[in-house]
Formats: C-alpha cells, sequence, structure tokens
C-alpha cells in the first residue's frame, strides 16, 4: 500500500552511469540516502534495492527478532 502513495520516478533510464556514480557520492553525505529517495519518491530505499535509513531500520528490526526468537530457543533446549 505505500508504494501506491506515491509516484515513482524513472531516474535510472535518464542516466544510467550518472545514477551510479552520484548515488554512490550521495549516500556518502549525512542524510544524502535519505535525500536521494525523497528526489525519486522512495520510501524505503535509494532505488529500488539499496536501503535508506528508514528501509535499514526495518530491516534492522526484523534481524534483531530474529536472532532474539534464536537465542530463546537456544536457551530452552539448554
Amino acid at each position: 500500500m505505500v508504494l501506491n502513495e506515491s509516484n515513482q520516478v524513472n531516474y535510472l533510464l535518464n542516466g544510467f552511469w550518472n545514477s551510479v556514480y552520484f548515488d554512490h557520492k550521495a549516500c556518502k553525505t549525512t542524510n544524502g540516502s535519505n535525500e536521494l529517495s525523497s528526489k525519486r519518491n522512495l520510501r524505503l530505499t535509494i532505488d529500488g534495492v539499496h536501503l535508506n535509513s528508514n528501509g535499514a531500520k526495518i530491516f534492522k528490526s526484523v534481524i534483531d527478532k530474529q536472532i532474539h526468537a534464536i537465542t530463546q530457543i537456544d536457551n530452552i533446549s539448554h
């Protein structure tokens, strides 16, 4: 539902190599990944694959929950 709420931009079609080069540069700056996402009307990634800070927080949360679940099972079995 989140993706349906915003218009996506075909930024990559306009300049693939520019995007590859400048995305790398921009993401090295403070808040660069979030600015790229905003510019492209993306919410969780900078390009549909690489996470921005919002996407990274969700990913971290999922991984943390899985690690917690595994350690709980491991503690019960020992």
